[in-house]
């Protein structure tokens, strides 16, 4: 357990902001930090959502908030890579690795256009001892962060917060991940052709059972995309519904009130309709997500990056990269057993002997599920998972990365120790915001995540 002292000393290393918020703190002590309240938010918010974020801000500049960004740019490159790379695009042994049906099936993935290049993704990041290592990269469209400008405004609001601002005479900045999303969308599909007529339409689309809910957000989506469409000289305007909205006509996408729809942002679990894909490798409409999200999120990636990171299949700056960022990472394989490109992996025996340093994940898993640290596990527990995931055959272990330790607020404890993940966006090659999940060290048996109990936080970036 780290101690106050040293948790502080990494906060007020975020930058000087963060260590003239620290001497702020200190001018109250016992205070019970809490944010301002939800009234006058939009009805599409989570209510009480503010109850569960992280009271104290947090101010990032100067390198670290070069080499945070830095990191989710690498990273996510270094993954959208891994098919070329590592496979050499060959379609047999993507299909028998990632579980597709075929490899005809992977081979028309694969072809151009493939959705790899202007994929979405998020990071989680730890900024460790040794800087920041990737745990793994979400590609898909389902990575959220579209509601950083009311939590922004919610700190500004709270009065102890904006008593620090004044003083400082400091600003809170961030970076708006809603908007980098829809300037992406509108430059790539632009690049693409689409929107030529004048007018260019992104269909955003969740789950059923969550399509009339969300709906009530699309004033504010609206209100973002038409500032960047002005700017383009075009207009349009964004839907958020699910796939049966849809309709294809003529070999285009139109919405159910019968407009063009140009983009399609998969905010869903739903299967890509083969009619839409049609459309999308005719090039009659953009596609953010898809069927190539399968391959890119599988964790098992690091895996494959970490152990080739010192053959010839990668160069030299791209084995730098490796070694900067991503942990090691091995899958798991029955004895004799070799991965892609002749890939090993370790013995059960040391698979077993390693449990107090390791953590074992599924290759497709979310939300901190599947994911059980060796060194909060029984041995005999640790034994029976790796014998299951053996037998399933999709899983990796990779080394514990341990954060360092942040001084944030605990709203039982106080100031506390807290483990730290940083999820970090990126749309196409472009950094696009990022949030915090903190928690209180000694808390949720080590799996930083909002189902365990972690509080969110945003950087708010300065200098």
């Amino acid at each position: 357990m780290a101690t106050l002292s040293e948790a502080a000393e990494t906060f007020r290393g975020l930058s000087g902001a963060a260590a003239s918020f620290f001497e702020f703190t200190q001018r109250y002590p016992g205070e019970a930090w809490e944010l301002a309240s939800q009234a006058g938010f939009p009805d599409w918010l989570p209510p009480g959502h503010s109850l569960t974020l992280q009271p104290w801000p947090t101010f990032v500049g100067g390198e670290k908030l070069r080499e945070m960004r830095r990191a989710t740019i690498e990273a996510v490159q270094l993954v959208k890579h891994v098919p070329e790379r590592v496979f050499g695009n060959d379609a047999q042994e993507i299909a028998r690795f990632y579980g597709l049906e075929s490899a005809a099936l992977a081979a028309h993935m694969l072809a151009p256009p493939n959705g790899i290049a202007e994929g979405f993704a998020r990071c989680d990041l730890i900024d460790s001892a040794e800087g920041f290592k990737c745990l793994e990269v979400n590609a898909s469209a389902r990575i959220g962060g579209w509601d950083v400008s009311f939590w922004a405004d919610l700190y500004r609001r709270t009065p102890r917060i904006a008593e620090f601002l004044a003083e400082q005479g400091l600003e809170i900045s961030y970076v708006d991940t809603l908007e980098v999303m829809f300037s992406h969308i509108v430059w790539h599909s632009t690049q693409r052709g689409l929107g030529n007529e004048g007018s260019l339409n992104i269909a955003v689309l969740v789950n059923t059972d969550l399509a009339q809910a969300n709906a009530r957000a699309e004033g504010h989506f609206n209100a973002v995309l038409r500032e960047i469409l002005r700017e383009r000289g075009l207009e349009g305007r964004v839907w958020i519904g699910a796939y049966p909205d849809l309709r294809v006509a003529g070999g285009v996408p139109h919405h159910r009130d019968g407009a063009r729809v140009h983009a399609v942002v998969e905010y869903t679990d739903a299967m890509t309709p083969p009619e839409i894909y049609r459309c999308f490798k005719a090039g009659t409409v953009s596609l953010y997500g898809g069927p190539i999200s399968h391959i890119l999120s599988d964790k098992r990636n690091l895996a494959l990056l970490s152990t080739l990171r010192d053959s010839d299949v990668f160069d030299g700056e791209e084995r730098d990269l490796i070694r900067a960022h991503v942990p090691w990472s091995r899958l798991v394989l029955p004895e004799g057993q070799t991965g892609p490109g002749w890939v090993a992996a370790p013995a059960f025996g040391d698979l077993l002997a390693g449990r107090e340093r390791l953590v074992l994940k599924k290759g497709l898993s979310f939300k901190g599920q599947d994911v059980i640290i060796g060194a909060r596990t029984a041995p005999q527990d640790w034994e029976q998972a790796l014998r299951n995931a053996l037998a399933e055959g999709n899983w990796m272990v990779q080394e514990h990365v341990a954060s360092r330790p942040y001084l944030y607020y605990h709203r039982e404890r106080g100031p506390s120790p807290h483990e730290v993940v940083w999820g970090t966006f990126s749309f196409g090659s472009t950094f696009g915001g990022e949030f915090l999940r903190m928690m209180a060290e000694g808390l949720g048996e080590g799996i930083v995540s909002f189902a365990h109990g972690a509080t969110k936080g945003f950087v708010f970036p300065v200098g």
